[in-house]
Protein backbone atom coordinates (compact mmCIF):
# COMPACT_ATOMS: atom_id res chain seq x y z
CA UNK A 1 0.00 0.00 0.00
CA UNK A 2 1.14 3.42 -0.86
CA UNK A 3 1.41 6.52 1.49
CA UNK A 4 -0.09 8.45 -2.10
CA UNK A 5 -3.22 7.60 -3.26
CA UNK A 6 -3.48 7.89 -7.17
CA UNK A 7 -5.93 10.81 -7.00
CA UNK A 8 -4.25 12.57 -4.63
CA UNK A 9 -0.73 12.63 -6.86
CA UNK A 10 -3.22 13.66 -9.96
CA UNK A 11 -4.70 16.56 -7.85
CA UNK A 12 -1.19 18.05 -6.95
CA UNK A 13 0.13 17.21 -10.15
CA UNK A 14 -1.04 20.63 -11.56
CA UNK A 15 0.61 22.20 -9.02
CA UNK A 16 3.88 20.20 -8.85
CA UNK A 17 3.90 21.45 -12.50
CA UNK A 18 3.66 25.34 -12.16
CA UNK A 19 6.47 25.02 -9.00
CA UNK A 20 8.63 23.62 -11.13
CA UNK A 21 11.55 25.70 -11.70
CA UNK A 22 11.94 27.39 -15.23
CA UNK A 23 15.56 27.85 -15.13
CA UNK A 24 16.54 24.06 -14.17
CA UNK A 25 14.03 22.89 -17.26
CA UNK A 26 15.68 24.45 -19.72
CA UNK A 27 19.22 23.55 -18.29
CA UNK A 28 18.46 19.79 -18.94
CA UNK A 29 16.94 20.69 -22.05
CA UNK A 30 19.85 22.34 -23.08
CA UNK A 31 22.04 19.52 -21.92
CA UNK A 32 20.60 16.49 -23.90
CA UNK A 33 19.99 19.05 -27.07
CA UNK A 34 21.22 17.69 -30.03
CA UNK A 35 21.84 14.03 -28.78
CA UNK A 36 19.64 10.97 -30.18
CA UNK A 37 18.53 9.75 -27.25
CA UNK A 38 18.20 9.34 -23.74
CA UNK A 39 17.61 6.82 -20.85
CA UNK A 40 16.39 8.36 -17.22
CA UNK A 41 15.97 6.34 -14.38
CA UNK A 42 12.97 7.90 -12.20
CA UNK A 43 13.08 6.67 -8.80
CA UNK A 44 10.19 6.84 -6.24
CA UNK A 45 7.96 7.61 -9.69
CA UNK A 46 4.74 7.66 -8.20
CA UNK A 47 2.43 7.56 -10.97
CA UNK A 48 4.67 9.27 -13.38
CA UNK A 49 4.64 12.96 -13.22
CA UNK A 50 8.50 14.00 -13.88
CA UNK A 51 8.40 11.99 -17.26
CA UNK A 52 4.89 14.10 -18.12
CA UNK A 53 6.42 17.22 -16.90
CA UNK A 54 9.77 16.85 -18.45
CA UNK A 55 9.46 14.53 -21.47
CA UNK A 56 8.95 17.34 -24.10
CA UNK A 57 11.87 18.90 -23.49
CA UNK A 58 14.17 15.88 -23.70
CA UNK A 59 14.60 14.29 -27.25
CA UNK A 60 11.98 12.59 -29.39
CA UNK A 61 13.73 8.98 -28.42
CA UNK A 62 13.54 8.16 -24.33
CA UNK A 63 13.28 5.26 -22.79
CA UNK A 64 12.66 5.69 -18.68
CA UNK A 65 13.10 3.48 -16.27
CA UNK A 66 10.59 4.01 -13.46
CA UNK A 67 11.29 2.96 -10.15
CA UNK A 68 8.75 2.59 -6.92
CA UNK A 69 7.48 0.37 -4.38
CA UNK A 70 3.47 0.62 -5.35
CA UNK A 71 2.66 -1.53 -7.88
CA UNK A 72 -0.20 0.37 -8.54
CA UNK A 73 1.27 3.64 -9.55
CA UNK A 74 3.78 1.94 -11.17
CA UNK A 75 1.74 0.38 -13.83
CA UNK A 76 -0.44 3.97 -14.29
CA UNK A 77 2.60 5.62 -15.01
CA UNK A 78 3.84 3.53 -17.47
CA UNK A 79 0.59 3.49 -19.24
CA UNK A 80 -0.06 6.96 -19.32
CA UNK A 81 0.92 9.04 -22.02
CA UNK A 82 0.05 12.61 -22.73
CA UNK A 83 -1.54 13.03 -26.33
CA UNK A 84 1.39 15.34 -26.99
CA UNK A 85 3.60 12.24 -27.66
CA UNK A 86 0.87 10.37 -30.26
CA UNK A 87 0.62 13.85 -31.97
CA UNK A 88 4.75 14.27 -32.20
CA UNK A 89 5.95 10.66 -32.78
CA UNK A 90 7.63 10.67 -29.79
CA UNK A 91 9.19 6.94 -29.44
CA UNK A 92 9.01 6.53 -25.44
CA UNK A 93 9.55 3.15 -23.63
CA UNK A 94 9.20 2.32 -20.23
CA UNK A 95 10.45 -0.41 -17.66
CA UNK A 96 8.89 -0.89 -14.83
CA UNK A 97 11.13 -2.27 -11.25
CA UNK A 98 9.77 -2.43 -7.70
CA UNK A 99 11.36 -2.71 -4.22
CA UNK A 100 10.59 -4.52 -1.06
CA UNK A 101 9.29 -1.76 2.04
CA UNK A 102 12.84 -3.05 3.57
CA UNK A 103 15.34 -1.54 0.46
CA UNK A 104 16.71 -5.24 0.32
CA UNK A 105 15.87 -6.48 -3.32
CA UNK A 106 15.14 -4.70 -6.52
CA UNK A 107 13.41 -6.65 -9.40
Amino acid sequence: MSAFSAKWLSLREPYDLAARNPAVLKAVADAFRGHAGIVLVDLACGAGATRRAIGAHLPERQTWRLVDNDLGLLGQAATVRPMSDFLRGRWISCAISSWRSKGRSIS
